[in-house]
């Protein structure tokens, strides 16, 4: 996921929609920091793509999996493969 333009890696198992972050000991991470799970914060950017290649499928596939209970913001700028984030 990304935070205040930084990359920070999840902590175990995503369930039920919900997940850990480890944001280590130092860190200036606080409750109610927007959190990127996809799409662009500052210079870093995680795609559908890239998510989809890091399990093994297709980038339709990470999409629909993502319920409809979570909240969602859409942009139209292009992304490295010419697509939306």
């Amino acid at each position: 996921v990304i935070i205040r333009g930084k990359r920070y890696r999840i902590a175990g198992s995503v369930c039920m929609d919900n997940c850990m972050i480890d944001v280590g000991a130092e860190t200036d991470v606080k409750e109610g920091d927007l959190v990127t799970v996809i799409g662009r914060d500052g210079d870093e950017h995680i795609s559908a793509w890239d998510v989809a290649e890091w399990i093994g499928t297709i980038p339709y596939e990470v999409m629909c999996q993502v319920m409809a209970r979570v909240p969602r913001s859409y942009s139209t700028a292009p992304d490295s493969h010419g697509t939306g984030s």
